[in-house]
């Protein structure tokens, strides 16, 4: 069994280990990884990485959403990283798909709880309102109501409203985020983080990791060893403890 010193020990690693692994830049985080759907990772010198600050959960804490402008998936919007705020930094909690000049965010009352409102297009007048939830720790999507061209707007029996009159409901209050959004250039982007912009030529005097447009495998690589050498030592102070108090 663990003694106490060994407890405290193992406590200790793990908040090591917590702060090595801990998001302190997302638009850095977001870059390294940073895949559209078309699979190109380069950065282009006409890409804008878009930042939001929004309060996904009413907890009076802004979470942050990042998308690079052209990172669309066709109507639904831009596809957004979102990273949440804790002790150490920041952490990934998930991905959201939602136009930032088309949403709601607030009290849902469809489904009593809080949260970010989008509407889907099909195609042909149908589509789809959906919210995202966050509790905190993880996203959630979930389906609000459906629409079709020739679906009542009222339920017959409780002359509640359903259908296109609480898509309706949500959307002629949805929020245009264009003042909030935090638009960073290919250029300023390159400048803060290192980057090649694609079509640069690479030249001798550039270091490897510098020169690769993500560095994601550089970075990975940086925080598996600084990993290590807090684990390992941790370790080996454990099974010293251990063996020092079976004498």
């Amino acid at each position: 069994m663990f003694t106490r010193k060994a407890t405290v020990v193992f406590i200790l690693v793990l908040l090591g280990i917590s702060a090595a692994l801990a998001i302190n830049d997302p638009a850095r985080d977001y870059l390294s990884t940073f895949s559209p759907p078309d699979g190109d990772k380069a950065i282009y010198s006409s890409d804008t990485l878009l930042r939001l600050e929004l309060d996904l959960d009413g907890d009076g804490q802004n979470e942050v959403l990042l998308s690079m402008a052209r990172d669309q998936n066709g109507k639904l919007g831009n596809i957004w990283t979102v990273y949440a705020k804790v002790p150490t930094g920041y952490k990934k909690v998930g991905t959201m798909t939602f136009d930032p000049k088309s949403f709601y965010l607030g009290p849902i009352d469809d489904l009593g709880d809080y949260g970010l409102v989008t509407f889907r297009p099909t195609g042909d007048g149908k589509g789809s309102l959906s919210a995202y939830l966050f509790n905190g720790a993880t996203l959630h999507d979930v389906e609000i109501t459906s629409v079709t061209p020739d679906a009542p707007t009222r339920d017959a029996e409780t002359d509640r409203p359903i259908g296109q009159a609480i898509v309706d409901k949500y959307m002629r209050l949805a929020a245009d985020a264009a003042d909030a959004l935090a638009p960073i250039n290919a250029g300023d982007l390159a400048k803060k983080y290192d980057l090649k912009i694609a079509g640069d030529q690479q030249t001798a005097s550039v270091p490897l990791s510098i020169a690769s447009p993500l560095r994601s495998e550089t970075e990975s690589s940086r925080s598996i060893l600084w990993t290590l050498f807090i684990v390992i030592p941790a370790l080996v102070a454990i099974g010293a403890v251990v063996w020092a108090k079976r004498r």
